[in-house]
């Protein structure tokens, strides 16, 4: 899976579950300051990943993010260990 349906496929869940959509979504977009994720949103955001990909995003993943593109290269990780 390239980055860019990567990134697509974070916006559709942002916008579907926390109704964040636009100009409020970019890669360098902090997930807490920018994108006002609280610690259940990030958790939810993981489960939604999860369920839509297969691919398993640990909390400590997602904890030790703070932009989305962060959390973009990490999953990104995560489907090339899968891989192996």
């Amino acid at each position: 899976m390239t980055k860019e349906k990567i990134y697509t496929m974070f916006v559709e869940v942002l916008a579907k579950n926390f109704e964040i959509e636009g100009e409020r979504v970019y890669t360098r977009a902090r997930l807490v300051a920018d994108l006002d994720l609280d610690s259940l949103d990030l958790i939810v955001l993981g489960t939604e990943i999860e369920e839509k990909s297969g691919v398993v995003l640990e909390e400590k993943d997602i904890r030790d993010c703070e932009t989305l593109g962060d959390l973009i290269d990490r999953f990104a990780v995560r489907i090339s260990e899968r891989g192996r």
